[in-house]
């Protein structure tokens, strides 16, 4: 009894079919976007070319709502707040006058401040743009030892007042005080409430790719 032979071209149209619906699904959940991201750190005031910026696909779910999907819509703009290599190319930090950028964000009356945070500092990378945080700025006596003072020496008898013996014969002996040192904790604490944060750089921000998502997406 002879068996009968199964073609392949089954098994290989049943193994693309499989790919197509899994690619499918990995779309529809994933919903992958194209934005425009700077390509090397660009400096504010530099007018963008096509040299300067790459497209890069990313969720759906992390694109913010001014991010720009055309490279075209960039070039040719001038570029108000500096970019590192993988941040956004956002419409509000792009202009053409000084009021551009974070400053046409400022109500009247403020002022935009960067401030260096870490991992520690920073939440693991989860601050956002709009978020309203408090800034806690302490004095540690790091700062004092750190700080340029003049000191200026002399033998110690020249500090001394005249020395008065009480007892006959014997001469009093100037012993020296070591300073004492600084307290180990903060000199001094200082706390802004109501800070809103306006911009944080994309290689500092934490962000979550759904299961099943590419190194690139």
């Amino acid at each position: 009894m002879q068996t009968k032979k199964r073609s392949p071209i089954a098994a290989i149209v049943l193994a693309v079919v499989i790919g197509l619906l899994v690619i499918a699904l990995l779309n529809g959940v994933i919903r992958p976007t194209q934005v425009v991201v700077a390509k090397v750190a660009i400096a504010p005031g530099t007018v963008l070319t096509d040299q300067l910026v790459e497209l890069r696909t990313i969720p759906m779910g992390a694109k913010p709502a001014d991010a720009i999907s055309k490279i075209e819509d960039v070039t040719g703009k001038i570029l108000a707040v500096g970019r590192a290599p993988g941040d956004l190319i956002v419409t509000s930090v792009l202009g053409e006058i000084a009021s551009a950028g974070i400053p046409a964000e400022l109500p009247e009356g403020h002022v935009a401040l960067a401030i260096h945070v870490d991992l520690a500092s920073g939440v693991a990378g989860l601050l956002r743009p709009g978020q309203t945080v408090t800034v806690i700025g302490m004095i540690s006596p790091d700062i004092l030892k750190a700080s340029t003072t003049s000191v200026f020496t002399a033998p110690i008898a020249e500090f001394t007042s005249p020395i008065v013996s009480l007892t006959p014969g014997v001469t009093a002996t100037p012993t020296p005080t070591p300073t004492p040192a600084p307290p180990a904790s903060p000199l001094a604490r200082l706390a802004i409430t109501g800070v809103r944060v306006l911009l944080v750089p994309q290689s500092f921000r934490y962000e979550e790719v759904p299961a099943g998502a590419s190194e690139e997406e």
